[in-house]
């Protein structure tokens, strides 16, 4: 049988100390990074408005439609008034002024399709993005009703009654 061994004081170990600081190396001003704020947590999600899929295929093929015929009507319309101004130095006074007449209310027209034109661009952006059928006021959903009826607006019915008022 083995005989167990004697067990031998261990000695301490030491421990390594920190060196110190001289008072002068506490008077020199140490130079640091500038303390980095933690960025801010991400913006929470918008909840997603569910609308029926069928609903916003029908729409989405309605903007479709829409922007192709008031892409149709601008191009014509900037035709008609190229043709128009070339046409002017053969008309005498009383015609200029009816011609000028027209001219302002086509280019009222032209503004009215081609503002159009960005709402439906938009509202085709806001389909991508899975954000149509939702008001950018309150978040809540649109009705269908109001979609189908205007399907480029961003703005439920009491949003937009409440926008209108503020603007009168």
């Amino acid at each position: 049988m083995a005989t167990p061994k004697k067990k031998t004081p261990e000695k301490p170990e030491k421990k390594a100390e920190a060196p110190k600081a001289s008072s002068k190396a506490k008077a020199a001003p140490t130079k640091s990074a500038p303390a980095k704020t933690p960025p801010p947590p991400p913006a929470p999600e918008k909840p997603k408005i569910q609308i029926d899929p069928d609903l916003v295929e029908e729409i989405k093929h309605e903007l479709l439609r829409k922007k192709q015929e008031l892409g149709s009507n601008v191009s014509n319309e900037l035709d008609d008034m190229r043709e128009a101004a070339e046409g002017h130095h053969l008309a005498d006074m009383d015609d200029l002024g009816g011609d000028a007449h027209d001219e302002e209310t086509q280019y009222k027209i032209l503004e009215i399709e081609s503002a159009e034109l960005g709402q439906i661009d938009m509202a085709l952006d806001r389909i991508v993005q899975g954000t149509f059928g939702a008001c950018e006021v309150c978040e809540k959903a649109i009705s269908a009703e109001r979609l189908r009826a205007l399907p480029f607006t961003n703005l439920c019915i009491n949003c937009k009654r409440l926008q209108e008022q503020n603007e009168a």
